[in-house]
């Protein structure tokens, strides 16, 4: 079964983080991150999450997180899901996003 950069084509890029007030949650900001993907698969997309949407999870930020848009090769992806960051130290964690994607026309 294919996972994470096999399904979406994208195993090689940058990412950059912007914030702004929350579509899920007036009362929380949501982060918009907008990951430009270099190969096999060209383009962008944004993934927006809440990182302080729910009281519980596996991180010390857990939320939802939804696809907004995607350029290039990602037009047609859509999806939702889980999000959470387990940090490892000041400036250094793991993310880990669950939830569907897919391309739809």
């Amino acid at each position: 079964m294919k996972e994470g950069a096999d399904i979406l084509g994208c195993s090689n890029g940058t990412y950059v983080d912007t914030l702004r007030p929350s579509e899920f949650d007036n009362s929380v900001d949501e982060i918009n991150k907008v990951m430009t993907c270099s190969e096999p698969d060209t383009g962008t997309f944004t993934i927006a999450f809440v990182p302080n949407g729910y009281d519980t999870g596996p991180g010390v930020l857990n939320g939802p997180w939804r696809i907004l848009d995607g350029f290039g090769d990602f037009v047609d992806l859509q999806g939702e899901g889980d999000y959470w960051l387990v940090p490892l130290g000041p400036k250094t964690g793991v993310e880990t996003y669950t939830g569907d994607i897919e391309y739809t026309p």
